[in-house]
Order: structure tokens, then sequence, then C-alpha cells
């Protein structure tokens, strides 16, 4: 038993011990088998990070890098064959830095934080310097390595992934943005951008200036705070619906408004919004909307002080208008009952002395009609209403009715007139003789008023300078007169002023002639200058442009050409006249209708000339004689010529200043074949010789000088006046009645309607204005009656009201014609006769 038992115990012993080896061994083949497969394991591990583009690193539980992957040993430019044979020895921690550049405490850095909190740590961006000094930005994450069994964390893996190009990248994109906002907020005018959801994106300083919301009151979609408001230009509430930005995102089209802005009690300001859409290519739908924002509200405020100003001016303008009217209708009205008067009054019979009183009576009260007229003109040049009507008319025959009138002063004064046109002028032009004959006048009446001795000439010429299709006419009068200080002779232009100013100057008249001249010149299109030297004269010279319209002849353009007037060329021409401007503008004449004139300057050096040409056989056909000439006259002259057998067959036209002395009668008992006033116009030369040689059977007739109170209505009629003013209607009266109509006399417009409706007249003078019912109104209902009633009462205005556009409103309200007040009595015969003929043809 006890062998049995000690031999149990020693084979238990035995096996325990065998077991107690197999379990070493076991254990030992055991973790033989452990430790390989942790080493495969760690080889393919390695093999997946050397595998991966980003880097992975381990950190042991020291802190340092135990592990490296290739892309790792790159990027911290480590030795990857000493980590790959596994000679690599740990390095220190590199410095990191946060996001700022500032250094990270060492407790901050990833594989720290990981081991720390035992926790992962993704995500977290750190600066790092590698050993060559190169900045790098990385993207880390850390992953803690927990031991299972005891619960402690061994090695730390932190991945990298370099980022290092995106942070330059976003570094740069947001200096740009910095610059860009930098730039947006210096500029003056607001920037908004709004998105297609219509929330607003980005603002600048100006837009929150502009309209008087911060950014936070716009961003987004903020609510606008109490108190602000938008408004129309109209002042109605502006619907945020039609603002250009919603606009231009729905329609993809931009747009632009102006709206006024405020909060609260605060002024309110005027803001211009222009938005431009958004539009990616290829897409057709705006992504957002970018408006300017443009405080115009200085703009706006000019603009209404303008249109106030303006309103005003115009105001006033229509005011002075007005002012004008009535001045007109007030002063041309008594005016015309003066001079009508006196001009009734000097057709009776009268004594020696009462003519003279009436004749003196006449000559101030036209000149009290002259400086009426140049106030009222210069009035309507201070309101801007001094106007042109355009039409076709001659040149030639404008400047002869301009200085005609004045002829009689430069007699009077001893002065010779001389009118020029040279070569080239056409025909007919277009442009307002009214106006042009106005600055001849005037130029021409001042040159002879400021000449003592002497001469003054009228010259026109063409101004090759102008283009555009128009024809530039230059214009001078040239005088030998006081002559103007160069100091002063930009002042004679300006409104009330003379050269001589002071109370003692020789010569009278407003200073308003040339200043009227002056504007009238700029209105055709030229300018007005004048040179001068004191003690030797003036020349004042002007251009203004008139438009050429072919085919069309005024009534007073009469063609003198070879075929209307006979061929002159050749005949053989003595011009005698002692003045040397005359000679060369009869020479000049002359020789365009291809003559051979010759010229003499006295009645001696003409005899002698005279008698040579008919001992050389080549006579003169023809004598210019001027009639006043010192030592021997003309008329002494052609006695003479006449007393002479051999000299007494030629032809004799007498030229003079005026027609004083019984020139007429002395040329009729000389046989002088014409007798023309001076200055000479070229028709009436070019017809007077004509007719003296008899180069045209049948001349033009020229109307005589008949008084009109002396002639008799072709178709006398029944007229109505309606006329206010008392003396116009005894004028008026007895002018008609002259001219053999009979006249019913009513004083205002109803009257006259009441007239026109109860019996039948020929003809109606109307006064414009008048009490109870004015003149147009008249003429309006007795037109309006008429389409009803059928028929035509021919309507003649006769006003005082003289203001551009006042003829056109009486034609528009159905007058067949004007007379303005104080009128000529031909002027008034020549309408009332023109209106009755038409009327008589047409019925």
């Amino acid at each position: 038993m006890l062998v049995a038992a000690v031999g149990s115990s020693l084979l238990l012993f035995g096996l325990v011990v065998v077991r107690v080896i197999f379990d070493r061994r076991l254990h030992r083949a055991s973790r033989q088998l452990d430790a390989e497969s942790c080493r495969r394991r760690d080889t393919g591990l390695r093999a997946f990070y050397e595998a991966l583009s980003c880097a992975v690193m381990v950190r042991n539980a020291e802190g340092a890098i135990s592990y490296a992957n290739r892309a790792a040993c790159a990027l911290l430019n480590l030795d990857y064959d000493k980590v790959a044979t596994g000679t690599f020895q740990p390095t220190p921690e590199i410095e990191l830095l946060d996001e700022g550049r500032v250094p990270l405490a060492r407790e901050s850095h990833p594989s720290i934080i990981a081991r720390r909190t035992r926790q992962s740590v993704s995500g977290l961006l750190v600066g790092a310097r590698n050993p060559a000094g190169r900045e790098l930005w990385l993207l880390c994450d850390a992953v803690p390595i927990i031991d299972p069994a005891s619960g402690d964390v061994g090695d730390v893996i932190v991945s990298l992934v370099d980022v290092t190009q995106r942070r330059r990248t976003e570094e740069a994109l947001r200096e740009s943005e910095e610059r860009f906002r930098t730039m947006v907020d210096s500029l003056a005018d607001g920037i908004v951008l709004q998105l297609a959801d219509y929330s607003i994106a980005t603002c600048n300083a100006s837009a929150e200036r502009i309209t008087g919301l911060t950014a936070d009151q716009m961003l987004g979609r903020a609510p606008r705070p109490a108190g602000w408001r938008a408004v129309r230009e109209d002042g109605s509430r502006f619907d945020l619906r039609d603002h250009p930005s919603v606009v231009a995102l729905h329609t993809g089209q931009p747009a632009a408004c102006m709206m006024g802005v405020t909060a609260g009690e605060s002024e309110m300001r005027w803001i211009s919004v222009n938005t431009r859409p958004l539009i990616r290519d290829g897409e057709a739908i705006p992504y957002a909307a970018l408006s300017s924002v443009i405080d115009v509200t200085d703009r706006v405020r000019a603009e209404e002080a303008e249109r106030r100003a303006r309103e005003a001016a115009e105001a006033a303008s229509r005011s002075k208008s007005e002012f004008l009217a009535n001045m007109s209708h007030e002063i041309r009205t008594p005016m015309n009952g003066v001079l009508g008067m006196l001009e009734l009054a000097l057709g009776t019979e009268l004594n020696a002395t009462q003519r003279e009183y009436l004749e003196v009576a006449a000559t101030s009260a036209e000149s009290l009609l002259d400086v009426i007229n140049d106030i009222l003109d210069f009035s309507k040049v201070e309101a801007g209403r001094m106007e042109l009507r355009p039409e076709p008319f001659s040149v030639a025959e404008c400047l002869g009715s301009a200085i005609d009138p004045l002829a009689p002063r430069a007699v009077e004064k001893g002065i010779e007139l001389v009118m020029r046109l040279a070569p080239g002028i056409p025909d007919v032009v277009v442009g307002d003789p009214v106006r042009l004959r106005q600055v001849i006048t005037n130029l021409v009446g001042n040159a002879i008023k400021f000449t003592e001795r002497g001469e003054v000439v009228l010259t026109a010429e063409i101004d090759p300078a102008d283009a555009r299709g128009l024809v530039s006419v230059h214009f001078a009068v040239r005088d030998t007169g006081i002559g103007i200080p160069r100091a002063k002779q930009r002042m004679v232009f300006e409104a009330f002023t003379q050269a001589d100013g002071s109370t003692t100057r020789a010569h009278s008249g407003t200073g308003l002639g040339l200043a009227i001249s002056t504007r009238l010149v700029d209105l055709m299109g030229g300018r007005i200058w004048v040179e001068s030297e004191e003690g030797r004269g003036s020349t004042f010279h002007f251009t203004s442009r008139f438009g050429v319209q072919s085919g069309v002849q005024p009534a007073s353009a009469v063609p003198y050409g070879a075929d209307e007037y006979g061929d002159l060329t050749g005949v053989p021409v003595l011009i005698v006249d002692d003045n040397a401007t005359n000679r060369f503008l009869l020479q000049e004449m002359l020789a365009n209708w291809r003559m051979r004139p010759t010229a003499v300057g006295g009645a001696r050096s003409a005899l002698v000339a005279l008698e040579t040409a008919q001992r050389t056989g080549t006579p003169y056909q023809l004598l210019l004689v001027d009639g006043y000439m010192p030592d021997m006259d003309g008329f002494t002259l052609v006695d003479q010529i006449r007393g002479n057998s051999t000299l007494a067959a030629a032809t004799v036209l007498m030229l003079t200043s005026a027609d004083g002395q019984g020139g007429a009668e002395r040329c009729k008992a000389l046989g002088v074949a014409a007798h023309l006033l001076k200055p000479v116009k070229a028709r009436e030369l070019r017809t007077a010789i004509s007719i003296a040689l008899g180069a045209k059977a049948s001349p033009r007739v020229v109307r005589p000088n008949v008084d009109v109170l002396d002639v008799r209505s072709t178709n006398p009629s029944r007229l109505l006046l309606a006329e206010d003013n008392v003396v116009n209607q005894k004028l008026a009266v007895a002018v008609l009645e002259r001219w053999g109509h009979s006249v019913l006399v009513v004083e205002d417009g109803r009257a006259a309607l009441a007239a026109v409706a109860r019996e039948g007249f020929d003809l109606v003078l109307m006064d414009v204005q008048m009490p109870n019912m004015d003149g147009l109104r008249a003429t309006a209902e007795i037109r309006e009656s008429e389409r009803h009633t059928g028929g035509h009462v021919p309507i003649v205005a006769m006003t005082a009201r003289t203001m551009f556009g006042d003829r056109e409103r009486c034609l528009e309200a159905g007058m067949d014609a004007y007379v303005a007040k104080p009128f000529e009595l031909e002027e008034l015969f020549a309408v009332v006769e023109s209106v009755l003929a038409r009327t008589k043809a047409a019925a």
C-alpha cells in the first residue's frame, strides 16, 4: 500500500513536473508565437503607413519620435534610411505654432493632448518649422494607443497632412479680401451685394452712411428699424419690392431708381441705386445682385433750387413780357393817335407857320417813337423775347430800304452817304430782313450822327470763312466822324452807354442801339466789333449768316441780267464826282456790267475828258454827273455841255443827295435823262441807264410818290372798327372814310361780336387789347359762329401789341392779317386793299 501510495505520489509529482515543464515550454512557444505575430502585425502596419501619402509618426511615452514613415521623413526632413534600418535615434519635440504663429505650449501639442485626455485629437491646425527651417502648416490627428491589460497609454500615433499651400492660398485670399474690403470701404459710393434668396451678404461703410442703416440692420434679412422709411420722388411710400436689386434678381436685367430715405426725425437724404445682376457663365438665373448706392442729396437740392429759380425766372419773364406787351399797347396806342392826327393835319390847307409847327411836332413824335422802340426792343432783349422771323428777301433791297430814310439827314449835314454791295452776294437769301434793317439803320444812323463832314459808307461782301451750306455776309459801316477812344470801344456795346457820357455831350440818344444790335447780330449767327481811331472816324463791322433758297424770289427782288435790261457791254461812260468813294463804287458797278467807265473828280476835268474823247473819235455815250460839287456844280457842267454842239449829244444822268434847289425842274430844263437820289442802288442805276440808252423798250413802271390820303379804294366797303381808344377811333374813321369806306365803330369785343351777328360787314378792324372782351376772344367766337352759319368775314388785327409771337397768336385766333400800331397809313391802306381784294376774288 505504502509502496503503491509512494508510487502514486511519485507518478503524480512526475506528471506535475511534466505538466509544468510542458506548460513552460508551451508558454515559451506561445510567447514566441505572440512575438512573431506582433512582429508581423507591426511590419504590416509599417508597410501600410509607408503606402500612405500623408505623414505618419509615432511618439513614445517620453514624447520623442520613435517612428516616421517616408512621407513624414520628407515633410520633417528626417533620415528615412536610419528610420528604416532601426538605427534612427528618437528626436526631441518639434516646436509647434498656433494659427497666429505664436508658439504652442507643450501641453497643447496634439500628441500630449491625446495622451493626457486618452482621447483622439482630430483636425488640429498647427504651424511648425522643419529642421531645414521651412515653415509648415499641418493638419494633425493624434490617436493614443492604450494597453488593454494595464490601461496605460503607450505610443501616440500622429498623422500629419501638409496644408501649407492651402494655408498660403487662404492667407493670400484673406489678404486680397482685406484689400478689397479696404478699397470698397474707401469708396464714396455705397456697395451692397444681395444674394438670390434676397438676403444681403455684404455692404460697405459708405452704404451704411448713405442709407442711415448699420451693417447689422442690413446684413442677412434683418428687418428695417422702426422709423426708417423710403419714399419715391413724388413723396409716396417706396415699396421695397420695386427695389432695383429685387428687380434685377427677378428679371436678370439691370435696374435703377432714386429714392428718399430717412430715419426718425433725421433729414431726408436722396439716393440713386443702380443694380447689375451677377450671372455665371452658362446659367440664366442671377446668383446675386450688386448695387451701387450714390448720395445725390446735394444734386437733388441743387436741381430743386434750379427748378424753383427757373420757375421764378419764367414767372418773372412772363410778368416782364406781359408788362412789355401792356407798355407797348399803352405807349403805342396814343402815339398812333399823335402821328396819325399830325399826318391828317399836314394834309389840310395850312399857312407856312402852321405847317412848320406841325412838321416840327411830327418830327419830334417820330423821334419819341424811336426812343420808345429802342426801350421796348431792349426790354425784349432783356426778357429773352427777341426772336427772328426768317423769310426769303433781297439783301440789296433790304439795305436800300434801310438807308433811304437816312439820306435826308446826311444831306442836311453835307455828308456823302454811299452803299456798296460787292459781287457774289446772292440775289435772294433767307433771314430776317426786319432785324437786319434794324441793325443797318442803327449803325448808319449813328455814323451820320457822329460825323460832321466827309462820308458814311455802307458795304456788304461775302465772308469766305463760312461753311455748312450757309451764306455769311460781312457788313461794314465806315464814317469819317469823331472816332472812339480805344479805352471806350468795348463800352459802346453796353446798354445805356455812349463814348461821351457827360452832361455836355453834343449828341443825344438812349445808348441802347448798339446793345440791341449786338443781340440781333448774335441771333443772326454773327458777331459785331468796331475799329476806330479818335478824331479819324470809325468802322463798325458785323457778320450775319443767311440760308440760300434756290428758285425763290421775294416780291422786291428784280433781276438785272442782260436779258432783262439789255446788253450794256462796251458802252463808254464818264463818271463825274468829287467824292473818291462814290467814283470807286460807280466804276465797280459799271465794270460789273461790262461797260467802260472813266472817272474824274470835278467839272473842269470832265470837260477836258469829254473834249479829248471827242477829238480821238471815242466819245462818251453816257455821263453820270454829281449834282453838287465845289467850284462848278453838276448842273453848270451839263449847261456847258449842252452849249457845246460837239458834246451835246451825250446822255446825262444826274446824281444828287437831295431833291433840293429845284433839282428835278433844272434836270428837265437841261435835258437830263434821269435824276437819281444818292445813295444810288444798283437796280435803280441799271434801270435808269437802260431806259436812258434805249436798251429796254418797255421799262418797268415806277409808282409815283402819291400822298396816300389822296388815294381812293378800288373796293369801297362797309367796315367795322373795334377800338376802345377815342383818339384812334377818330383817326381810323377819318382815314378810312377818305379812302371811300363807311365805318361803324364799337368799343370792345363783345360789341363787335354783337355787331357782326346783327349786320354784315366786308371787313373788321379789330384791336386786340380791349375791355370786357379782347379781340382774340371775339375773333375766336366769330369763327366758331361761322362754323354753324357759314361765311367768313375778314378780320384784320390792328394792335399795339408787337411782342414776338403776337402776330402768330392773332393769325392762330382766326384773323386774316395784322397791322402794328402806330401804323403807317401806306401799310394800313395796302393791308385793307389786299384783304378786300382776296375776299372779292374768293367770292
